[in-house]
């Protein structure tokens, strides 16, 4: 715990590579127990308090920031939303939440290149699919990656750690994974 917990200058793949055991399918218990161990009166890691946070989070933020969606295939995200809202479909409810994020809250960002005269804007898309994507399986992903990789190695940059969902389509996800390490 004090190794880890000791000021260091890395970066999270860095991290990963020195404690191979976090990457396990288990690892985040470890964290989650040292967690504990280090703030035992601290509640926010109990599962109920996050959703109970994240359903008032999501819903002000819908309230405030949906009628300023302009994007097409968020407000199909939003349409499939409120379906997913009259069936009950909360988990899907959940992931529509997580998808629409990058488009209620969209950042504005722009990376420079080494050279410092060519520079990138992503889109609206790029934005949201380096927040969380879905794919319908996981070789399609990997193609993405490659991609993505180049196009941020050609500015300098590296692929920030994102959210993947994988499964037929959205109210089907099966799986879920994050990507850390570039």
């Amino acid at each position: 715990n004090n190794e880890i917990t000791k000021p260091i200058n890395c970066n999270l793949s860095d991290f990963f590579e020195s404690w191979p055991i976090l990457q396990s399918l288990r690892g985040y218990e470890l964290v989650e127990r040292d967690f504990r161990l280090k703030y035992p009166n601290d509640k926010s890691y109990d599962f109920r308090h996050f959703i109970s946070n994240w359903d008032k989070f999501t819903k002000a933020i819908f309230n405030i920031r949906r009628s300023s969606v302009k994007d097409k295939h968020a407000n199909n995200l939003l349409s499939q939303y409120d379906t997913a809202q009259l069936m009950k479909d909360y988990r899907t409810c959940n992931i529509l939440k997580l998808l629409l994020l990058p488009y209620l809250i969209p950042i504005k960002t722009q990376i420079k290149g080494n050279n410092k005269i060519k520079s990138w804007k992503p889109s609206l898309e790029e934005s949201a699919a380096a927040f969380v994507t879905h794919v319908t399986n996981l070789s399609n992903l990997e193609e993405d990656i490659i991609r993505r990789r180049l196009k941020y190695t050609e500015y300098g940059s590296t692929i920030q750690p994102f959210i993947i969902l994988v499964g037929n389509d959205i109210s089907s996800i099966n799986t879920s994974y994050i990507r850390v390490n570039d």
